[in-house]
């Protein structure tokens, strides 16, 4: 970054979140607000010091003390892109710095005109044109898009990866990739410069012997209600009838818990219906056909976390 401030060329930095932080947390008893909605924990926005839940929209102001121990003092964790931008200025002072994300989208014609500068942002970053003297792009925390719960997520920080590495037109900037997983397969094939088609036939592959789509049809069954035992029970009512109506193992996962225990107050419950073809999946859904205690919304050929 102070080289392409000593030269006057342009980079971008990418952050998997917006906001200040991830969380906030006492250090003494390691306590953190949660949204009163959601299990999920608030997150920290520096600039309006509020604590907000992306998940329902939740916020409140940032508490003086800690609920837990009565501690004055928060550590912010977890780097967003507001984060990120104030320790740019730290590094670079003078360097103009620039926001893009849900929370804030500055104006970035100088950068489109050509000025030398930094612009921090989220995947909406890609939604626009690269800064023509882009030298520099740096992926922070790049293991935040594998860490999801879902087979798909390997691929897409693949093309993520990818879109990036072809963002500018005319030139490749330097890619700087923040991580732990450095050995995958996702960003190997990208740094030895292997063919476009080498990640997405070994991911295929996979995707066979695990009976994964393409080689597989899927639907998930969410089982949600106020109550977390009722929806507990509903979505085993749900497992037992599917099982009496011949499904195997194999083609019904679950039930489990949501990766988030509450969303919107409510508790949801999941299963994944795994089929070799279209015909079989309507089958097995067409025995979901009746009034169930809880609230079920089925969803086919997911796209969200699996």
């Amino acid at each position: 970054l102070r080289q392409v401030q000593e030269r006057g060329r342009q980079a971008a930095l990418l952050a998997p979140r917006r906001g200040y932080s991830a969380l906030l947390r006492c250090p003494s008893c390691d306590h953190t607000p949660h949204c009163r909605n959601c299990d999920v924990p608030l997150r920290f926005h520096q600039e309006t010091r509020q604590l907000t839940c992306h998940q329902c929209g939740y916020h409140q102001s940032v508490p003086d003390r800690c609920d837990a121990c009565g501690e004055r003092m928060w550590q912010a964790r977890g780097p967003g892109t507001e984060w990120i931008a104030a320790e740019v200025a730290k590094l670079t002072p003078g360097l103009p710095i620039y926001r893009c994300d849900r929370d804030r989208q500055d104006d970035l014609s100088p950068l489109a005109a050509g000025e030398s500068g930094v612009v921090v942002g989220t995947q909406l970053l890609l939604a626009r044109d690269a800064p023509p003297n882009l030298a520099l792009i740096g992926v922070t925390l790049a293991d935040t898009w594998l860490n999801i719960s879902d087979f798909r997520a390997s691929e897409r920080y693949h093309r993520l990866l990818r879109q990036l590495a072809e963002w500018h037109p005319e030139r490749a900037p330097l890619i700087v990739v923040q991580t732990f997983q450095a050995d995958h397969p996702a960003l190997k094939v990208l740094l030895e410069g292997r063919d476009v088609l080498a990640y997405p036939a070994a991911e295929e592959r996979a995707r066979k012997a695990l009976g994964y789509p393409p080689h597989a049809r899927l639907a998930q069954v969410e089982v949600a209600a106020r109550d977390p035992q009722k929806a507990k029970i509903a979505a085993q009512e749900i497992f037992d009838v599917l099982h009496g109506a011949g499904a195997t193992a194999g083609e019904v996962l679950g039930p489990a818990p949501s990766p988030v225990a509450r969303l919107r107050g409510v508790y949801p419950y999941h299963l994944l219906l795994r089929a070799r073809d279209d015909a079989r999946l309507a089958q097995l859904l067409s025995t979901l056909d009746r009034r169930w205690p809880a609230r079920v919304r089925v969803d086919v050929n997911p796209r969200g976390g699996l």
